[in-house]
């Protein structure tokens, strides 16, 4: 499919897209904040922890449901001082929970904990027993303007969620279309040195546009983009500090292209020279530098960390965030590539230790300017 008959498939659904967006702003709302609690000391020492030591404080005078804000408890053994260490009868414990954002003012949060043991085939590392869940629903009123705890079986939370289907089918109408667009825009093939891994680059189409042509394609892909992260932090896909960290740097590139292609028209009309100054425009032509920033956007990570270093580490990412423990907010198509399965063994450990590699060099990289 060419780019053409993406623009006339743009034309069909562009009205309902339209639709669509206005419906989502509809329910916007704060979003619900877990506060993450450390458990007394007392606690420490029990053999097992039960519901009543780790509940949350959802209700009652201590809950903050009207600040938008809900306490969860957070802690592991594995943590401390001497996490190789075993304390004779007390069991090492972890307390954890997990959040899912289902739809703006629809939250699901599992509080989860149980007993951690050595592992029968590696006493190196734990396994987690005893694990025990506990699901709690929560849910905005709009006519208070604050979240309250609610029964997933009883009408409130069925009706909010049928109103979440209806958006969700026709945003998946968009994102079939969103995800078309951006493969004939950039395209992912066997790397022939090393059939393991994959090469990105624009397709063939987009690299036989002329320079006002390639800019006026990025722009509408980039437009698009912009309504593809917002659905997705609609429903939970990607956090909202990742949503804004990623719309700002697709504003950026909106900026620079637009920047771009009015030096190509002052170039056209022999005007460059003349309001150079004027306008404050670059010496050299910001074309080659306005590709370039563009396929950072779409470059995604590797998924390897021995091929992580200090001339690659940005892939993937609009910013790398490098005080305290750090975080990476990750571009177009990285957040492409953690929705989906890897091509190469990962898990949630694994993910750890290359973003914590790559945080590391990024502070590498600040110490040494």
């Amino acid at each position: 499919m060419n780019i053409d008959k993406i623009y006339k498939k743009y034309e069909e659904i562009e009205c309902d897209l339209y639709d669509l967006m206005e419906g989502m702003k509809y329910w916007e709302c704060p979003d619900l904040i877990v506060k993450e609690k450390e458990i007394p000391e007392d606690l420490k020492l029990v053999e097992v922890f039960e519901k009543k030591d780790v509940a949350p404080l959802n209700g009652g005078n201590n809950s903050r449901l009207h600040e938008y804000i809900v306490e969860y408890y957070l802690h592991d053994d594995e943590n401390e001082l001497n996490p190789n260490e075993f304390i004779p009868l007390v069991p090492k414990k972890f307390v954890t929970y997990q959040k899912e954002n289902y739809f703006p003012g629809l939250t699901k949060i599992t509080l989860i904990f149980g007993q951690k043991i050595r592992k029968e085939n590696d006493w190196r590392f734990t396994d987690k027993i005893n694990v025990q869940k506990d699901e709690a629903y929560f849910l905005y009123d709009y006519s208070n303007q604050q979240y309250k705890q609610v029964n997933p079986k009883k009408d409130e939370w069925i009706d909010r969620m049928y109103e979440r289907e209806l958006i969700r089918k026709e945003a998946v109408k968009f994102i079939l279309f969103y995800r078309e667009l951006k493969d004939v825009i950039w395209i992912k093939k066997q790397n022939p040195f090393d059939p393991s891994l994959f090469l990105y680059q624009f397709s063939s189409e987009i690299n036989e546009m002329d320079q006002k042509t390639f800019i006026e394609t990025m722009n509408f892909f980039l437009t698009l983009s912009q309504k593809y992260i917002y659905i997705l932090s609609f429903f939970g896909s990607i956090t909202q500090q990742q949503f804004q960290y990623l719309l700002k740097a697709i504003e950026k590139q909106q900026e620079r292209q637009y920047r771009c292609y009015e030096y190509i028209i002052l170039e056209e009309e022999n005007l460059i020279y003349e309001l150079k100054e004027i306008l404050n425009l670059p010496n050299n032509h910001p074309f080659a530098d306005t590709r370039y920033k563009m396929e950072r956007l779409l470059m995604p990570r590797k998924e390897r960390i021995e091929d992580i270093n200090a001339y690659n580490y940005m892939e993937g990412y609009v910013f790398i965030d490098a005080e305290g423990e750090g975080c990476c907010y990750p571009n177009l198509s990285e957040i492409t590539r953690k929705l989906s399965l890897y091509n190469m063994a990962g898990n949630e450990e694994s993910e750890k230790e290359i973003e914590k590699r790559i945080i590391g060099i990024a502070k590498r990289q600040i110490d040494k300017k």
